[in-house]
């Protein structure tokens, strides 16, 4: 989302469905209170929200947030898919949330919609965040490419610090993407090892990874 941020051709927004999704999950999360404060949580003021700008607009999601939408309101759209290894996706996740369920980390969610995206004929692509890491250029690059963009150096950089686009949530999860000031290509590590009550949900989320990752454009 940072980097999208830095084009002038594109206007980016924060996870524009968390408020539905709080609202009809009954998730717990550290921010709850504050989003369902300020997101609208009407599926048709939402709908309206989803619709194109004077610019190109990119919606940063979580894939959770799409339980409860009839898929076919973001039939026009083009679908990222960012994947990550599950056991680090844990190990990131519980800066917020103890346990993690597989609905949480989403990984389930991202390979039906892939499916669904398929089936359906609308433009889906997947960037694994590893090798983004390790070459965020050719990551960028690809991700310009699929959305039809013209590449822009900016994306690689830009000033620490919150951005105005952020959601209430970001002092809870935003903290490491806040005290930098753009991409360090990163080597690709090991996945972090996995602690004894974890080994089901990564068996679980393991098929999913594979799956997806196995079509990634970087």
């Amino acid at each position: 989302m940072y980097s999208v941020a830095q084009r002038s051709d594109v206007e980016v927004v924060d996870e524009p469905l968390f408020g539905h999704y709080l609202s009809i999950s009954g998730a717990a999360r550290p921010s709850r209170e504050e989003v369902l404060a300020v997101q609208a949580t009407d599926p048709g003021e939402l709908v309206r929200a989803l619709q194109p700008g004077p610019r190109v607009r990119f919606f940063k999601h979580m894939a959770n947030h799409l339980r409860g939408w009839n898929p076919d309101v973001f039939a026009e759209h083009t679908h990222v898919l960012l994947v990550r290894d599950p056991a680090a996706l844990l190990a990131s996740y519980r800066r917020g949330v103890e346990r993690p369920t597989l609905e949480d980390v989403g990984l389930a969610w991202q390979a039906w919609w892939w499916d669904h995206c398929r089936r359906s004929g609308w433009p889906v692509h997947v960037l694994d965040s590893d090798r983004l890491a390790a070459d965020p250029e050719a990551g960028l690059r690809a991700l310009c490419r699929v959305c039809g963009w013209d590449w822009d150096e900016r994306m690689l950089r830009w000033e620490p610090g919150p951005r105005m686009e952020d959601g209430v949530w970001a002092k809870y999860w935003y903290a490491s993407v806040h005290a930098s000031t753009g991409w360090t290509p990163q080597p690709m590590r090991p996945a972090p090892a996995c602690r004894p009550e974890d080994e089901a949900l990564l068996a679980a989320c393991a098929p999913h990874f594979a799956a997806l990752r196995a079509h990634a454009i970087n």
